[in-house]
């Protein structure tokens, strides 16, 4: 029903491929008869499921288990379509990182408790003796609640590439506990900082692709903190060759998201074969974060997210009441630096206490947006400008969200020369 977003899904394995986000109701009846008419995905487009699209940040939850005990791993995301700024065709992943500062720790209570332990429990009362991996694929709304996308009974792939890296723990012995029904509870020890693979694939996938290509430059590729994984290679004198759509997954580990996006990309640049493509943006990180209290405040936040696309600055975005989820909010800003944020920008209506719970919690740049919710906004607005000493918040004016965008322009224009180039010809042109 509705007109909305609509997701058509091939019900069989379609190695990743078979889901199809359509704008309309058109787009998704062109594309059932792709799938089940043309036979784009075989066999495997017999049956399709139309389901409604979910909206909300996508996070991968690896566990394992010895059928009553579960241990999750660091939870990561990968980035599915093939082209730049999440565009194309969905793919097997063309890149993950981990962890995802999507799941803070509230989140991932909320995700044992409402999901991986009632899944577990209902193949305990039906006599299902399941020893292994369960691999969730989740979708973080704004108010921070996961949805289930998709379940498997495998390590994902390219998260694994992601996960297994920050895992200092003998993680051998624990498949060995998994599997001979002795698992301990608890969690594995993770290594501080991140890691970020970058997917290297051949030119033309997911569609037609030619194999047999030479992999030049591994060796310079490989370092401590540098790992290569081999996915769609076949070894050849003197150099492997190509023999898949996603060739190699290319893993750097730094202290922080950045840091690893930074050393990922240089083991990248050491790498070549005919046709190699990557996402060249795949793994940018967002500088800018736009809060709001309530999902009623987004019209007006959604002005200062248009300016930020018109400037190319990456952000996110998130629903996070101070007053409802305040252990939330401030895993989520405590978190920010090292997932790149440089800037808040912080929406809110009434006693206006989100920018100042933002700001005792984080030495960065916090911008406050009043938003008119009585008084015409004046309560707002006089409850950001009076912070307490120490503890500064920046004050547009009432539901002035695009100025709040365009000051923290300014202030990533500080630390990445092409915004201030952007940034400097924009005010350029306001002088003429």
């Amino acid at each position: 029903e509705g007109e909305g977003p609509i997701v058509v899904k091939a019900a069989g394995l379609a190695a990743g491929k078979g889901v199809i986000v359509c704008a309309d109701r058109e787009e998704a009846k062109r594309n059932v008869t792709a799938i089940m008419d043309d036979r784009r995905f075989g066999e495997a487009g017999d049956t399709v499921v139309i389901e409604e699209m979910l909206t909300g940040e996508e996070a991968s939850i690896l566990a394992i288990t010895d059928g009553r005990v579960l241990l999750p791993l660091v939870p990561s995301q990968d980035h599915k379509p093939v082209g730049e700024g999440d565009t194309g065709p969905n793919t097997g992943g063309m890149g993950a990182y981990a962890p995802a500062p999507v799941i803070t720790p509230e989140v991932m209570e909320k995700i044992e408790r409402q999901i991986l332990k009632p899944v577990l429990g209902a193949m305990v009362d039906r006599g299902i003796d399941y020893r292994g991996v369960i691999y969730a694929g989740l979708m973080i709304d704004g108010e921070g609640e996961p949805r289930v996308v998709e379940f498997n009974c495998r390590f994902g792939d390219p998260e694994a590439q992601v996960v297994f890296p920050l895992i200092k723990g003998d993680f051998g012995q624990a498949l060995f506990d998994a599997a001979s029904g002795s698992l301990s509870p608890g969690s594995l020890d993770v290594a501080d900082g991140a890691a970020v693979c970058v997917v290297l694939a051949s030119g033309g996938y997911p569609d037609a692709y030619e194999k047999g290509f030479p992999i030049d430059g591994l060796d310079e590729a490989s370092a401590d903190d540098l790992v290569v994984f081999h996915a769609g290679t076949t070894e050849a004198d003197p150099v492997p060759v190509t023999a898949g759509g996603r060739v190699l997954g290319v893993t750097a580990i730094g202290g922080s998201i950045q840091g690893a996006v930074d050393r990922a990309y240089e083991g990248v640049s050491s790498i070549t074969f005919q046709g190699m493509y990557y996402q060249s943006e795949g793994g940018e990180m967002p500088v800018a974060a736009i809060l709001m209290g309530s999902e009623s405040d987004r019209p007006t936040m959604e002005k200062a997210e248009k300016v930020l696309e018109e400037f190319g600055v990456e952000f996110e975005t998130a629903v996070i009441s101070a007053h409802r989820n305040p252990d939330r909010l401030t895993s989520f800003v405590k978190e920010a630096p090292g997932r790149g944020i440089r800037v808040f920008i912080c929406g809110a209506g009434l006693a206006a206490a989100l920018p100042g719970a933002v700001a005792a919690h984080t030495e960065l740049p916090v911008i406050g947006v009043p938003l008119e919710a009585a008084l015409n906004g004046l309560d707002s607005l006089l409850s950001i400008v009076q912070m307490p000493p120490g503890v500064p918040v920046a004050c547009v004016g009432v539901n002035n969200s695009r100025n709040a965008a365009y000051l923290a322009i300014s202030i990533v224009a500080l630390e990445d020369a092409g915004i201030a180039a952007a940034w400097h010809r924009f005010r350029e042109d306001q002088r003429a």
